[in-house]
């Protein structure tokens, strides 16, 4: 065929799309990936750059309800970043932001006829208890209180702002795919550049977050996305499938326990549930897990086994102990979190009913209390490894079960109308709990927990059931793609 003057369209010669074409439309926002890009690089080579860029997000954040969650998201990116390669102090900033975000929020509120989402309601009900044991209970009220304050502001900002946009359910879709391409793919480099990659203890992977206990958890809740994503709904981008491979080694590499199980258990837990959802999941498991795949994967990982397997068994081990103490995997992970455990549990035990406080460290003597503006306590910082337990420590029962109620809401629409990536990542999104007492930390990696799941809350209910009202939209490399229509509620 002569030469037209035009681009020729990138075809495999049977005219599906080929390797160039997929890449370009692999479902990611490009500009957004662009800026996260350009940001990360001026925060990271620009003196204050980074306070530059949260100032930036605060104003960004005045703009609408769409700015808000976004403004978040870069909130959230900006407290887990990797301080040895983006040195900002967020100390007093990350409250800039989140007064910002929750101040347009309540001005919509109060202002329009905005609509709010029906798990408001207990959220409201979670913090007026909260503040209300943190005033009669607590022996550090003032930390008690500002936490649960500034849990409900950053819980209930991100959570209103996403339902009042929640006819951008795709967008945020398409959000997460690039939110997980940045901080998974955007830490491949760093395996070159050590002094950036193992900063926090020479050991664990901690590509652009801020340590590698926060990597390992936070790329887990990413990877099962992508991974569903890619096995579920058939995204058979190269980029996407690069992602997923890069997100299983990094957590890996990270050495974050915690995260590989959390996306191993959730995943198998979403697969049983899917079992049960004849109708509507299994269909999709079905064709993600066919014979011939099955098949297939049998074969690899026999051969790998054959060829790499007492390397591979004495990696694993060694990754599940990583205390050289510890002589096995048992004792490893006690030592880890067994003594966390039963510290909790013996606060439990004095006060079943009302807790000792939210924020509240176990033993006071070990308290390291952080000051916020003009000396007031804002926070008590300490490990508290398992989230259940915790809990029931610092709430008491009467605490957990409007918690319980509150997750119950969010999680839902997500099993009932959502998809499998949706339930694999905030199925993740708990689990890594089980490690790292995250929820209520909402000046830390918990903002970015309670981000995702606010949007798969809010994404789960503008769909129809997940596989029975679905309609064939396009067809791309590697055969149709699923895709769910807008609910007819009018969202």
């Amino acid at each position: 065929m002569p030469y037209s003057g035009r681009p020729e369209p990138d075809t495999d010669g049977q005219g599906q799309p080929g390797l160039l074409q997929r890449w370009r439309t692999a479902p990611v926002l490009w500009h957004v990936l662009a800026w996260a890009v350009g940001l990360t690089a001026f925060a990271a080579v620009m003196p204050f750059g980074g306070e530059i860029v949260l100032i930036g997000a605060a104003l960004h954040a005045l703009r609408g309800a769409r700015q808000t969650v976004e403004a978040l998201f870069i909130l959230a990116l900006a407290i887990m970043i990797n301080k040895a390669l983006v040195p900002v102090d967020i100390s007093l900033l990350r409250w800039v932001v989140l007064a910002a975000a929750a101040g347009r929020t309540i001005w919509d509120s109060l202002f329009s006829d905005e609509a709010l989402p029906p798990a408001f309601g207990a959220l409201v009900v979670l913090t007026v208890t909260l503040v209300f044991l943190g005033l009669v209970v607590s022996w550090m009220p003032t930390v008690s209180v500002f936490k649960a304050i500034s849990f409900f502001l950053g819980v209930g900002t991100g959570l209103v702002a996403l339902y009042r946009t929640r006819h951008l359910a795709r967008y945020w879709e398409a959000w997460l795919l690039t939110l997980a391409v940045f901080t998974i793919l955007g830490s491949l480099p760093l395996y070159a550049l050590p002094q950036y990659a193992y900063a926090r203890n020479g050991v664990g992977f901690q590509g652009i977050l801020t340590h590698p206990q926060t990597y390992g958890p936070m790329t887990a809740i990413l990877t099962a996305y992508v991974t569903g994503r890619v096995l579920f709904d058939r995204l058979r981008s190269p980029l996407l499938w690069l992602t997923v491979a890069a997100g299983w080694a990094g957590i890996y590499f990270s050495q974050s326990r915690t995260g590989m199980l959390a996306l191993v258990l959730a995943g198998v837990l979403v697969v049983i549930a899917g079992l049960l959802k004849t109708r509507t999941w299994l269909p999709h498991i079905r064709r993600a897990f066919n014979l011939p795949v099955i098949a297939l994967g049998v074969l690899a990982v026999a051969a790998f086994g054959y060829v790499y397997g007492p390397r591979l068994s004495e990696g694993i081990v060694t990754f599940l102990l990583k205390d050289e103490a510890a002589q096995d995997v048992t004792t490893a992970l006690e030592d880890s979190r067994g003594a966390l455990i039963e510290r909790s549990m013996d606060n439990f035990r004095r006060a079943p009913v009302t807790g000792i406080g939210l924020g509240v460290p176990s033993d006071p003597a070990g308290a390291r209390v952080e000051y916020g503006p003009f000396g007031v306590p804002v926070s008590a910082s300490v490990e508290k490894g398992f989230q259940p337990a915790a809990v029931l420590e610092e709430t008491g029962v009467a605490g957990a079960m409007l918690l319980v109620l509150f997750l119950a809401t969010l999680l839902w629409p997500v099993f009932i109308r959502g998809t499998l990536p949706l339930a694999w990542m905030v199925t993740a999104a708990l689990l890594v709990n089980m490690g790292e007492a995250i929820l209520f930390a909402i000046g830390g990696n918990g903002l970015f927990v309670w981000l995702v799941l606010s949007l798969a809350y809010v994404t789960a209910g503008t769909m129809r059931a997940y596989g029975s009202e679905f309609r064939r939209e396009t067809k791309r490399a590697g055969g149709p793609v699923l895709e769910a229509s807008p609910a007819r509620s009018g969202v």
